[in-house]
């Protein structure tokens, strides 16, 4: 779909003498990245003739799209399929952020979930991360593709920025990858030049304003906020970290560019009338092997302010400690259960590692967040039996010791289908197991006589054929 007038027009004031460059780049074919995921895949390589991504270490570039949807792989967390540029968002963390230190992280526009798996990859076992959606449907998604991803030290909500108010300093680094106009996906989701207008870029603008004046307070005395959105234009990216500068007590930070691997990415740079030095990072689809990125650092300077007393509804409680009886029959699910601390939520048992459990109790304390997801979901418990959840089976965290059954490439397809699974069959019965290929577990099926019955969530499912 080509871009409307009016984009035509923007775009061409944006890059100037670039701009037919630019216009041929989005008659190309987009390149093809993923990113692999390093506890669930360093064993072997999944594809050939790979190129790395020169700013991301477990990023490659793929000659070709294959059928992703039919590799059981992607299902099991393998990898995750994300374009190039976005992945320069380890270059912000590795170069301004301590990652030997225990951090909490918050991104707070995480769906679906690319840059959310890209940050929890880099933290160490004493950090944790806050993924976080404010639409339910995008939310689930989100949810879903870090279950995938598999790492134990995770947390899921589903809320507006403002809700987030009462853990004013609670967070080291804080990712706001902001709703834009999506003028950098226009060659890779045609339907965004349609949707492209003037109008919608500053309702953009505006709410983007809004998101960042929620943010700036959240983050400690110098934590680290990377800012960043798929689009060119610049009152949604340089003008909106510019008035941040102005009026709170952030400075920027720049990146360093390896020439060697990366000479094209733009930096942008400007004195503000505070004095302030103010850069920004453009990725463009002619210049680089990627579609269209801004990304910029700001460092907060000062202590955050004290928050509003939050009054908490008067509801039941939805979170109870576990029992001696109940600890007993969920660790034997996990591999190292005394790494973890339990909890039910609301009728649902939960694991989460120390270091997310000091942390989530203390964001718990917010009565407005909605929580999809924390640690290892575990599943309900009837008597000492646990019905276990999707979750659990996908988790890095599982016990090597629970009952697996290999699957062939088309079982697992048929598998991931939620279609009854051919084959030779175990003679126990009644019994749970989670089903693997190559490897990498999937979900579970419950052994009955004769049959295996396929619990992968409907939600889940893939409805394409071979």
């Amino acid at each position: 779909m080509p871009a409307p007038s009016d984009a035509i027009a923007h775009l061409r004031h944006v890059l100037a003498d670039e701009y037919e460059a630019f216009a041929q780049a989005l008659c190309t074919v987009p390149p093809v990245s993923l990113r692999l995921n390093a506890a669930k895949s360093a064993s072997k390589p999944i594809f050939a003739d790979t190129t790395p991504v020169p700013w991301c270490a477990t990023g490659f570039y793929l000659p070709q799209r294959p059928s992703f949807t039919l590799d059981p792989l992607l299902h099991a967390g393998a990898y995750y399929v994300q374009e190039a540029s976005s992945m320069f968002v380890e270059q912000a963390l590795r170069q301004h952020a301590d990652l030997s230190q225990a951090l909490s992280v918050l991104d707070l526009c995480a769906a679906p979930g690319g840059k959310s798996t890209l940050l929890v990859s880099l933290l160490n076992a004493d950090s944790c991360l806050l993924a976080n959606e404010t639409v339910r449907s995008r939310a689930h998604i989100l949810s879903e593709n870090l279950a995938k991803w598999g790492s134990p030290h995770t947390a899921v909500t589903c809320n507006d920025p403002a809700q987030f108010a009462a853990l004013a300093g609670c967070f080291d680094v804080l990712l706001c990858d902001a709703p834009c106009s999506g003028e950098g996906m226009f060659r890779k989701t045609p339907e965004a030049a349609g949707e492209w207008s003037m109008a919608n870029v500053q309702l953009c603008a505006k709410r983007q304003s809004r998101i960042l004046a929620d943010a700036a307070n959240l983050l400690d005395e110098g934590g680290l906020m990377v800012y960043s959105t798929c689009t060119f234009n610049p009152i949604e990216n340089e003008e909106q970290v510019a008035c941040l500068l102005q009026h709170t007590h952030f400075d920027y930070v720049s990146l360093r560019l390896d020439l060697a691997h990366f000479p094209q990415v733009v930096e942008t740079c400007q004195t503000l009338p505070n004095g302030k030095i103010a850069y920004g990072y453009r990725f463009y689809p002619h210049r680089i092997e990627g579609e269209g990125l801004f990304i910029a650092c700001l460092r907060r300077q000062d202590h955050p302010t004290t928050p509003q007393r939050t009054t908490k509804p008067h509801r039941p409680d939805k979170n109870r400690a576990v029992n001696a009886k109940e600890r007993q029959a969920l660790s034997a699910w996990l591999d190292q259960p005394k790494d973890f601390e339990y909890i039910q939520h609301l009728g649902e048992y939960y694991a989460l590692p120390h270091a997310l459990w000091t942390r989530w109790r203390k964001w718990a304390n917010n009565p407005l967040l909605y929580w999809l997801n924390m640690g290892v979901k575990l599943g309900k418990l009837n008597g000492n039996n646990l019905i276990p959840a999707p979750e659990l089976a996908l988790s890095t965290a599982l016990s090597p010791h629970i009952n697996t059954i290999a699957l062939s490439h088309e079982q697992a397809l048929s598998y991931l289908r939620k279609e009854e699974i051919n084959g030779h069959l175990p003679t126990t019965s009644n019994t749970w197991a989670a089903v693997a290929y190559e490897g990498l577990c999937l979900g579970w099926v419950k052994i009955l006589q004769g049959r295996l019955n396929n619990h992968y969530p409907k939600e889940w499912r893939i409805r394409m054929n071979s």
